[in-house]
């Protein structure tokens, strides 16, 4: 997936799934990269499921030039030059 269009098409598939989707969420600025951790509940009509993961954007001249999910909360922290043991404290 590739551009705005890409980003815009994984989203509306992932969420066209679900009856209800929720998050909760923690930004962490790491300069040109910001770490989001996420707890994400989604709920269908017979089942429920949650999930936890985080997504690193990279920034340059004020636009996103990268953006990746981890299923590894320690992984994404680490990527971005910040202290893993926070996905540890992390409590959403």
């Amino acid at each position: 997936m590739h551009g705005y269009e890409g980003v815009r098409r994984f989203w509306m598939v992932w969420l066209s799934a679900w009856e209800n989707v929720s998050n909760q969420y923690e930004v962490f600025d790491a300069g040109d990269k910001v770490v989001v951790l996420i707890e994400q509940q989604n709920k269908g009509s017979q089942v429920k499921i949650p999930l936890r993961y985080a997504q690193v954007w990279t920034f340059a001249g004020g636009e996103v030039v990268h953006w990746r999910f981890y299923n590894d909360l320690e992984e994404a922290l680490e990527v971005a030059g910040l202290d893993s043991a926070l996905a540890s404290s992390w409590r959403p």
